[in-house]
């Protein structure tokens, strides 16, 4: 402990870690530097909207708070030590590369070099280099470069106001070298100045400089700080701040993840929001006390009697000590052990250790599943085993959330007919209709086009018949709503049409409401058609239960963060639904045996019926809504093949960035079977986001014939656990 040299100790310990974060910021931090949140919006548990503007405080969300912009605050400064570090390198190195030829020079005879030095010095002793820093970089011409024209012109400026008293240093270092007898004797036998500056000086002053290189940094440092405070950074967004009769003003904020540029926002924030100036002030801080304690080491070193350090630097100069072989075996075996360790971290990031796994159960098939039905019953307790095998937690203390009041009336062993013009057409139940609501018995009516006379129907006779609604002009809602007027007006019932045919509860007001597939559309449009109905029904009150599973994050921050996959275990006419739920199941193994890789928390949600668990579950929150960060909504997967998959990202908006990140990294790696038609936004595919705020991205399947289904399967593993790491 005596001879122990604490500075050189901490100094190397904190430059350690310094560097690690430069090198590998994603093992610190997963979120983005660059994304910006200008509002963040969630409904509380007790239904109240909620509406927040940047700057956030620290919390869950932002660890160290965000800035002015919604920017991740502990990203900033973790992803900004990069640049940062680099800067001040940039600079110091640039300043030793024009300081040791002139200041040796000079000292050895050069006027010229000498008298270059004093002129700079005389400048810059009469005007201070932060000011002359803060004049030049503020300059519009300057704040309007973009990244590399802006971090070459910042360099320069730094190098040209600081190397000239370093220069001064090595001056005055070599002057007395040149006084040394040794010299007098190299000068003797007729040696250049050129090889006594290389053979003889310099390696006798090479310790001085290592000292002073990591002294300089510390400078350096301390110079962008003061620099960032009076707004001068890299990397400049130039934000309108007013607009007015007097002109435009604006205000620089800082684009690149970078110190300095945190400290622009001190005048701004220092008070409201003292958590941008603290913690980049805080990582400068620490930055320069790495470096001066480094250097301080290094100089205490190089004090000592016999120091090995002075003969290992002289001899690397030299090249012809044996110490110098030692201190290469030194960093040859140094630079082994840290690439092992280096090698290792980025093999384990970067290897693909994803496993997707295919489930393949067919003995919980059923053609319908019906909310409130035994079929759904059954097929909710499997799925519970299921998690409870895989080892999936519960949220609660069940996987169930029961939903109370169903009362579903399904029309089985039924027949509807549709006549036009082209002919009579079978229709079937969940693939070409639908019936909110009807009544049991045999019925035939006239259909009459009323969408152009929606809003006023006077002149029509829609008495004893269908009255047949386009929804692409008129909204579904608008339909629903008006439902009970048209039945008062004497029709017995509303036709339209929906690319998405499920069972959606209504009320018995009209006597029937019927949706039919898109596809028949033109022939309810253009031409004269009627609908024959003999309806019988079964009605199911039995209860029934979204069944949610959780798989909680690594990462103690990350996990409070969640992705919410919706599923739908309730089919109607549904052949080989087993295939529909084993891509389901195999997407809630995949990810529960990598859950290794997870940082953020995943939440698993199979609804008995799409509009009444999502209904539900919105109402019932498990998970704070705030902490949603994405919901993917598979709801729409109708077959175990397809030719396309629909995908919608209306309701992740760039402002929501996480999942505007990952539908552009899912449209990157499922471009070839992603499908051009949209999918349609409604009440119903649009009710977490509309309603709790959950950033929503859809899925639909298209065709049955091309595709495994466990092809998108295996890719949408990859982008949920790359995401969630």
């Amino acid at each position: 402990m005596k001879n122990m040299n604490i500075p050189l100790i901490f100094g190397i310990i904190l430059i350690f870690i310094l560097l690690s974060i430069a090198i590998f910021p994603s093992l610190f931090t997963e979120s983005n530097p660059y994304a910006m949140t200008l509002v963040h919006t969630y409904i509380d548990e007790n239904g109240k909207l909620i509406i927040m503007t940047p700057p956030f405080e620290p919390g869950d969300n932002y660890v160290l708070g965000s800035d002015e912009v919604g920017r991740d605050i502990w990203s900033l400064v973790v992803n900004g030590t990069r640049l940062t570090l680099t800067l001040a390198l940039g600079i110091t190195f640039l300043r030793f590369l024009l300081a040791i030829p002139f200041g040796i020079a000079g000292a050895m005879g050069f006027r010229s070099g000498k008298s270059i030095i004093d002129q700079f010095n005389i400048v810059l002793t009469t005007i201070p280099p932060l000011l002359i820093g803060i004049l030049v970089l503020k300059l519009d011409f300057f704040t309007s470069l973009y990244k590399l024209q802006s971090i070459l012109v910042f360099i320069s400026t730094l190098t040209i106001i600081g190397w000239a008293r370093i220069g001064n240093m090595i001056y005055e270092g070599t002057s007395k070298i040149m006084e040394e007898t040794f010299i007098l004797s190299e000068k003797a036998i007729g040696k250049t100045k050129f090889r006594i500056a290389l053979n003889n000086v310099l390696p006798h002053l090479l310790p001085e400089i290592v000292v002073l290189f990591f002294m300089e940094i510390s400078r350096v440092l301390t110079l962008m700080m003061q620099l960032g405070i009076f707004g001068v950074f890299v990397g400049n967004i130039r934000i309108i701040s007013n607009s007015g009769n007097q002109g435009y003003s604006y205000y620089n904020l800082p684009y690149e993840p970078e110190w300095s540029g945190l400290l622009g926002a001190a005048k701004e924030f220092i008070r409201s929001a003292p958590w941008i100036v603290f913690s980049a002030t805080a990582f400068f801080v620490i930055s320069v006390l790495a470096f001066n304690l480094f250097g301080e080491g290094i100089r205490i070193e190089l004090q000592k009697k016999n120091s090995k350090l002075i003969s290992g630097m002289k001899g690397m100069v030299k090249r012809d000590s044996k110490t110098t072989k030692d201190l290469q075996i030194t960093f040859f075996v140094a630079i082994v052990i840290s690439s092992i360790l280096l090698g290792s971290i980025i093999v384990s990031r970067l290897e693909d250790n994803y496993q997707y796994f295919a489930v393949n159960e067919i003995g919980y098939n059923y053609k319908n599943i019906i909310e409130g039905s035994e079929e759904s019953t059954v097929t909710g307790k499997y799925i519970e085993n299921y998690f409870n095998e895989l080892g999936i937690d519960k949220l609660k203390d069940t996987y169930s959330q029961k939903i109370s009041g169903i009362n579903k009336l399904y029309f089985e062993n039924s027949m509807i007919s549709l006549m036009s013009e082209s002919g009579e057409k079978v229709l079937e139940f969940g693939e070409d209709i639908m019936i909110k609501t009807g009544l049991v018995g045999e019925f035939a009516y006239d259909i009459v086009n009323i969408t152009e006379n929606f809003y006023d129907i006077t002149d029509i006779d829609i008495n004893n018949r269908l009255v047949y609604v386009n929804s692409d002009i008129i909204t579904f809602e608008a339909i629903e709503n008006n439902a009970e007027y048209f039945a008062e007006e004497g029709a017995k019932g509303i036709i339209t049409t929906s690319s998405n045919i499920s069972y959606i509860d209504s009320e018995n007001n009209p006597d029937f409401f019927i949706v039919l597939e898109d596809s028949f559309k033109d022939i309810l449009s253009k031409e004269d058609t009627s609908l024959s109905l003999s309806l019988n029904s079964k009605s199911y009150q039995n209860e029934a239960s979204n069944i949610i599973g959780f798989i909680e994050g690594k990462d103690p921050v990350l996990s409070k963060k969640a992705i919410i996959i919706g599923m739908d275990y309730g089919f109607i006419n549904q052949e080989n639904s087993y295939e529909v739920l084993n891509f389901y199941l195999g997407l809630v193994k995949s990810i529960k045996e990598n859950e290794d890789m997870l940082k953020k928390s995943i939440i698993f949600i199979f609804y008995p019926d799409k509009e009444d668990g999502v209904q539900y579950f919105s109402e019932h929150q498990v998970f704070p809504q705030k902490n949603v960060i994405l919901y993917l909504d598979l709801t729409n997967i109708h077959s175990g093949k397809f030719d396309k998959i629909k995908f919608s990202d209306e309701l992740s908006p760039i402002t929501r960035y996480y999942g505007f990140t990952f539908a552009n990294q899912l449209n990157d790696l499922m471009k070839p079977i992603i499908s051009d038609i949209p999918i349609p936004i409604d009440s119903q595919n649009s009710y977490l986001y509309l309603n709790n705020g959950m950033t929503t991205l859809l899925f639909e399947t298209e065709g049955s014939e091309n595709y495994s289904i466990d092809e998108f399967g295996k890719n949408l593993v990859d982008l949920i656990i790359n995401n969630a790491h």
